[in-house]
């Protein structure tokens, strides 16, 4: 008994084969493709992990297997998303070279990857866990952080160049993503208050006008106030295009 314990130990140690491995990694990225799907329409306190093995049509063991738990589950369908971000940022980067419109662009990119992840909003909503196994939540966290440096980074530059008035960069950034992230919330409601998606990018973009009219520099503006800058609505990438 001890020698078959011990042929168990070393069977579970040996390297898996390449086949075994990309239907691991295939069956993972199942769990999520489902996950994601259901978190975004239902919310994450009214999915069960049930729910999600029943269809990904595989067993709840194996999904524990891969994420220990449904909080697992959850950071690993928000940390896939997130490492999306810098393929929505680079599309924002390369719309102008202006650092007032890269503002603007930003916002643009933001809300795209909010519309097509919608899970994010309320994975956001729920509150960022504050600790997690796997440098996970700390990934997460640096991808957050990360959008909010390249954006206060945008606004010190806009300042710099003369192209906007001085602003704390920290809070209006901080407003800028809480903004976007209201208003794509609305996009999942089931009241009177829901939006389109469509509804949501105009409401966006006449939102973002209004900001930048505020934010500009006199030579920014024409005789009637209005901004004279670009509002780019930036494409999503191609990746996401296809």
């Amino acid at each position: 008994m001890a020698a078959s314990a011990q042929q168990h130990q070393i069977g579970d140690a040996a390297p898996q084969s390449p086949r075994v491995s990309r239907r691991r990694a295939r069956n993972r990225e199942a769990m999520l493709d489902v996950a994601e799907r259901l978190l975004s329409a239902d919310g994450v306190d009214a999915v069960h992990i049930e729910q999600i093995a029943e269809a990904a049509d595989v067993s709840v063991g194996s999904i524990y297997t891969h994420f220990g738990n449904k909080e697992g589950l959850i950071l690993a369908t928000a940390d896939r998303i997130f490492d999306r971000i810098h393929d929505y940022l680079a599309m924002a980067y390369s719309a102008s070279e202006k650092p007032i419109e890269q503002v603007v662009a930003t916002g643009s990119a933001y809300l795209n990857l909010l519309l097509d992840y919608p899970f994010l909003v309320r994975f956001m909503a729920s509150g960022l866990p504050q600790q997690g196994e796997d440098g996970v939540v700390l990934r997460i966290h640096q991808r957050i952080e990360a959008l909010l440096t390249y954006l206060e980074d945008r606004i010190d530059a806009a300042i710099s160049a003369g192209q906007a008035k001085p602003v704390n960069s920290a809070h209006f950034a901080r407003f800028l993503l809480g903004s976007w992230n209201g208003v794509v919330a609305l996009s999942l409601q089931g009241d009177a208050f829901r939006l389109s998606r469509d509804e949501a990018e105009e409401c966006l973009y006449q939102a973002r006008r209004i900001i930048i009219e505020g934010l500009c520099t006199p030579p920014y503006l024409d005789d009637e106030g209005r901004a004279t800058i670009d509002l780019p609505r930036v494409p999503r990438p191609p990746s996401e295009s296809a």
